[in-house]
């Protein structure tokens, strides 16, 4: 049984991720709400029918192939996010990705 509800200001469609009971709780995908979340939300089911209790667990993400634009000394250059990436969650790139001049890795933060 689907359930439609908001999520990060677009409406979506999103199904249990497996079968509930009259009276209990369950989960589903936040992707299926919003394709730029990641996670899952509770949802509860009364009578056959689905409510969604709180989209509060759901987390926005930052998609892989984004790019960002990245400075090194006077080297200006664009990095790719190589996978997915939820807010918070960080990841190590190696420098010369960007410029040959460099070596060494740093570190980039997912935040939105």
């Amino acid at each position: 049984m689907p359930v439609t509800a908001f999520l990060g200001g677009v409406e979506g469609t999103t199904t249990a991720t497996e079968r509930i009971e009259s009276g209990a709780t369950g989960l589903a995908n936040c992707s299926q709400l919003n394709n730029g979340y990641t996670g899952t939300l509770e949802v509860s089911c009364y009578a056959g029918r689905l409510t969604v209790l709180s989209v509060g667990t759901c987390m926005l993400k930052c998609p892989a192939l984004m790019s960002r634009n990245v400075t090194l000394g006077t080297e200006v250059g664009e990095y790719f996010l190589p996978e997915d990436l939820v807010t918070g969650e960080t990841i190590e790139w190696n420098c010369s990705n960007v410029s040959a001049v460099y070596s060494g890795n740093s570190t980039m933060m997912c935040w939105n």
